[in-house]
């Protein structure tokens, strides 16, 4: 059972939530989050010292408040929690190493657990916040929203919710399978107690049961992201796609004769809203990075590299310059967290976020700030293509043990061990690569344990900047509604988060290859997709994409071009 109290300062919402509490009849524990730093909070904790019952059990947890309360949930045991915006702003003004996202993700999986769990009553009392102007400031702005947006996630699991307004409740919402709060002796003899009358119902148009089954809501996405990047996902136009698909089936040749040229026109026609899709915008943007965990040996090549082929870049002279000339594509690259800075360049946009990530051997390879800093970067590139008409985006990367970083994403995101998905990269041997597998291993051992199911947090413990910001961009992309191109394992990897964090994204993907990585191989397996192109390729850096995507052109000009068996008068099959 859980109850979510809210109300202003002064509302009243701490007196009727303990009123909540002593009306369960059950052992109460009281667990305070406020911290007194100054004298007038130092009142504020008294005068509420002094309302509370003197038998209550008091426990005072300014920070990790999922763990604390997982121990304190018992069977007929009541747990007041009073307040989470207090607790809100401990974690976003105390430094302690403790991890926004990480505490935040804990009470929301605790909160629905407790919708399966006998575990007593749980009454969350928080602050409404959302009801005055905008703040002024980007800090009180992020407090506002994250603790809107904790309010909606309780919400959508609590039992009932309450809303007070100068001393008077008002029941939001009742669950219909609990016993109504008017039928309540208790309920009854509090009212009698403080004189507050009838409680008024006003029950929302659509039960809050049913708004879980059809919400897209994510609260990872929700909580971190922000309000900008939170748009919805486009949805490709079915309607033109099946002109697309009953045109293919007029023309001069066997019906999908043509194989994966013929749906992946298809599906372009959907994506653009065109019955002929073109692809003469082309834009190709390349991340680079740095990865602390090539100290440990799991690259065939220096990190120096990874600045080494951003000049090459451009300069002109690495595989992606040739393809994208070739293409006619537009070609930038942008630098989120090399090693060692690098100077200004032509073609290279500079946004070094810092000196690279982190060795996730031993911590989180990015802390939560440099990620959504990443995710950002490529969120505003994808979206800069997209208003200069790109056609279609191309990703891609440079940074020396991305791979790692790659196969530890892939090996959380398909739950299967490192040694089957750990490849040789940039030219391991296979004593090498055994060593690769056997790091990556005990890496991913020591976060999984923090990262549960979650996609954001495996990104920041286990991924690296470019691949931040290229989870960025598929996500801008998929909401935009630009095509996506995608090259080869990092890329892919990138893709499958941004599918995770916002569902319906993998609509707007397209894949140009398999590589020659063997987690390439089980993503786009798992995935059910059908590259175009198997040429055993390892380079990276969009290459594998670029080289695959005359073929998707040479798709629209067979699609725009051949005759219908109409106009060529050839019979149809029977």
């Amino acid at each position: 059972m859980q109850e979510l109290i809210l109300g202003g300062a002064r509302s009243g919402k701490s007196r009727f939530a303990q009123q909540r509490a002593q009306a369960s009849q059950w052992p109460v524990t009281y667990v305070a989050t406020a911290q007194a730093q100054d004298e007038e909070m130092q009142a504020r904790i008294a005068h509420h010292q002094a309302q509370r019952p003197p038998h209550w059990h008091l426990v005072e947890c300014p920070l990790k408040l999922a763990a604390q309360l997982e121990t304190l949930l018992k069977p007929q045991t009541c747990v007041l929690v009073d307040c989470l915006t207090l607790w809100l702003t401990n974690l976003l003004c105390i430094d302690e190493g403790i991890h926004l996202e990480t505490e935040l993700a804990a009470l929301y999986r605790l909160s629905e657990t407790l919708q399966t769990q006998n575990k007593g009553t749980l009454l969350w009392v928080s602050n409404e916040t959302g009801m005055g102007v905008i703040p002024a400031n980007a800090l009180s702005r992020r407090f506002c929203d994250l603790s809107g947006w904790l309010h909606q996630y309780l919400g959508a699991h609590a039992d009932r919710v309450w809303h007070l307004h100068a001393g008077w409740p008002q029941l939001i919402y009742e669950a219909p399978q609990i016993q109504p709060v008017s039928s309540l002796n208790a309920s009854t003899s509090y009212q009698a107690r403080c004189h507050w009358g009838q409680h008024t119902v006003n029950m929302p148009d659509q039960p809050i049961e049913q708004m879980k089954k059809t919400s897209t809501f994510n609260y990872t996405l929700a909580a971190f992201l922000p309000t900008s990047m939170q748009m919805p996902v486009a949805q490709p136009h079915a309607a033109m796609a099946e002109q697309a698909q009953a045109h293919q089936a007029q023309l001069t040749k066997p019906l999908g004769a043509l194989g994966l040229l013929e749906t992946a026109v298809i599906q372009l026609a959907g994506c653009q809203n065109r019955l002929f899709p073109q692809l003469d915008q082309v834009h190709i943007l390349i991340f680079a990075a740095d990865h602390g965990i090539a100290q440990e040996g799991v690259s065939a090549y220096p990190q120096s590299v990874t600045v080494e082929m951003i000049r090459n870049f451009s300069q002109g002279g690495a595989a992606i310059n040739v393809l994208a000339q070739a293409l006619d594509a537009e070609f930038q690259v942008i630098n989120l967290g090399t090693a060692t800075p690098i100077e200004a360049l032509p073609h290279v946009l500079d946004h070094r976020i810092c000196a690279g990530s982190a060795n996730f051997l031993h911590q989180a390879a990015m802390t939560p700030a440099n990620t959504l800093a990443a995710l950002e970067i490529g969120y505003e590139y994808a979206q800069q293509a997209h208003a200069q008409g790109a056609q279609i985006l191309i990703l891609g990367e440079m940074g020396i043990a991305n791979t790692s970083s790659a196969s530890a994403l892939a090996a959380f995101l398909l739950n299967r061990p490192l040694s089957e998905l750990t490849g040789a990269g940039t030219g391991l041997d296979t004593v090498a690569q055994a060593h690769k597998a056997r790091i990556l291993q005990q890496a991913l051992d020591l976060h999984l344990p923090h990262i549960g199911q979650d996609a954001w947090l495996a990104l920041q413990r286990l991924g690296g900047l470019e691949i931040a910001g290229l989870v960025g961009a598929c996500l801008s992309a998929a909401q935009q509604g630009l095509p996506l191109l995608l090259d080869g394992l990092m890329v892919t990897v990138a893709a499958c988060i941004a599918e995770r964090l916002q569902p319906g994204s993998q609509a707007w993907y397209f894949y140009a290859h398999q590589s020659a990585e063997p987690a390439h191989a089980a993503l786009l397996a798992h995935l059910q997709a059908h590259p175009l192109l198997h040429l055993d390729l390892r380079l990276g850096e969009a290459s594998g994409a670029a080289l695959a995507l005359p073929l998707l052109r040479q798709a629209c000009l067979l699609h725009e071009h051949m005759a219908t068996f109409a106009q060529a008068q050839v019979s149809q099959s029977k």
